[in-house]
């Protein structure tokens, strides 16, 4: 006999055998699972997981055949082979392996499926794009308060900034820093008359109403004694002035009168006092007011004496100039305010105005008084949007012009200028009450009038 025939029914009475159940006495599996077994129709199967949370085995493809699948008997008849329950659904798979997204953190929107070849990116939430760097401003982001201190703590405060000073080396430029100086000396002497006046202008104030509770207290004082001597027929008079308490004169002291008339006494002595006090107090301001006056007088004879002395630096050619050797007109405007001590309508203290100022419409063409090179551009403080060109030396010190509160600023330092080039716009940066321009004219640093230069 062939072995080939027996070797086949051996293989159906075990393939019968796992698909019928197991043999007796083995462990019965729980409700649900599936039979394991191997078919050997060309296809082989791995187990199946015992859990949920279990990865699949990887499976293989059956290989292609043409054999039919053997018949299987249980009792000597012929018959073809039981089908397979069906498998169960694999579990879920991971979120590792899974190509779908993975939910995101609820701060975090979610991430898309990646496609094509997976590319490494950063976790957490994109950075934010860097913004474009923005164009350069010409203007400060707010102008100066307009609070200023009482002149009576600094007379001499500068609430504009200035610009270094050279060294005093020629006799020129020592008048230039007298003339300065007393320019200086007014001003701080403005703030102290300004500041007596106001504190003169108190004490007088405090003496009358001084005065005027000294009067009530008199006439309600004569008022009740009055009062109290005619309605007391045959009682000798006193005089209603005296300071001495009627109860020293044998009058009664629970009296209303009595006691109402030695009140009075003791409240003109009271205001007696604050009278003698506010005369005081007034006599001392008044003294201040007059000595600040006198000495004020004094200093604007100083600058007035100094002032053809340094303007005469400008009878002379200008390196860089135009017409004849003066400078040239920044702008055409209107003269609204000149070169001297005032009372600065930004800041309400006495400041000085270390330049002209030329009212105009707001951006019209500012143009340089003469040729050199720009020294500063950019914020300066009051004087807002501020630019200077250095135009050579003058008897032997550094002539400079300057140009303030500008809504644009068209060059910078270090550049060459001619004469009339637009070197920016007319505006109110700053500390500024409305268009104009300010207009300098320096020498070695120092301000000087500029209406001599033109």
């Amino acid at each position: 006999m062939r072995p080939a025939p027996l070797l086949v029914v051996g293989v159906l009475v075990a393939a019968l055998t796992l698909a019928s159940g197991t043999p007796a006495g083995a462990d019965t599996p729980p409700v649900g699972t599936p039979p394991v077994g191997t078919v050997t129709a060309g296809t082989v199967t791995a187990a199946l997981p015992e859990t949920g949370t279990a990865e699949p085995a990887p499976t293989t493809e059956p290989a292609p055949t043409t054999a039919e699948p053997p018949d299987s008997t249980e009792s000597g008849q012929t018959t073809t082979d039981l089908p397979l329950p069906p498998l169960p659904p694999p579990p879920s798979p991971s979120p590792v392996p899974s190509p779908s997204p993975s939910p995101a953190p609820p701060s975090a929107p979610p991430t898309p499926a990646p496609t094509g070849t997976p590319t490494a990116r950063p976790s957490g939430p994109r950075p934010a794009p860097v913004p474009a760097p923005a164009p350069r401003s010409e203007t400060a982001p707010t102008r100066p308060s307009r609070t200023a201190r009482s002149p009576a703590d600094d007379p001499g405060r500068d609430y504009y900034p200035e610009v270094p000073f050279d060294p005093v080396t020629t006799p020129t430029a020592a008048q230039v820093q007298a003339f300065y100086a007393a320019l200086k000396r007014i001003q701080v002497l403005q703030n102290t008359v300004s500041t007596a006046s106001t504190r003169l202008a108190d004490r007088q104030k405090e003496l009358t109403a001084a005065q005027a509770g000294l009067n009530s207290a008199r006439r309600e004082r004569d008022a009740a004694g009055r009062r109290m001597f005619i309605e007391r027929a045959g009682e000798s008079p006193v005089r209603l002035d005296s300071p001495t308490p009627l109860n020293a004169l044998g009058m009664d002291d629970e009296e209303r009168d009595v006691k109402t008339f030695n009140r009075l006494v003791r409240a003109i002595a009271a205001w007696q006092e604050r009278v003698g006090a506010a005369r005081t107090a007034t006599v001392l301001a008044s003294t201040e007011l007059t000595d600040a006056r006198r000495e004020l007088v004094r200093q604007q004879a100083v600058a007035a004496a100094l002032r053809p002395v340094v303007d005469e630096n400008a009878r002379g050619g200008l390196p860089g100039g135009d017409r004849g050797g003066r400078l040239r007109w920044p702008v055409d405007g209107r003269l609204s305010s000149p070169f001297g001590p005032r009372y600065d309508p930004y800041y309400h203290v006495w400041q000085l105005h270390a330049g002209m100022d030329l009212a105009a419409a707001a951006g019209t063409p500012i143009r340089a008084a003469a040729g050199g090179v720009v020294t500063r551009a950019g914020w300066f403080g009051g004087y807002g949007n501020y630019t200077c060109i250095a135009h050579g030396m003058v008897r032997g010190q550094r002539l400079t012009t300057c140009y303030g509160h500008q809504s644009r600023l068209l060059v910078r330092p270090g550049q060459a200028v001619s004469a009339g080039q637009v070197i920016g716009r007319v505006g109110t940066t700053g500390a500024s009450t409305g268009p104009h321009l300010h207009f300098e004219v320096r020498l070695g640093g120092r301000p000087v009038d500029p209406r001599p230069w033109l």
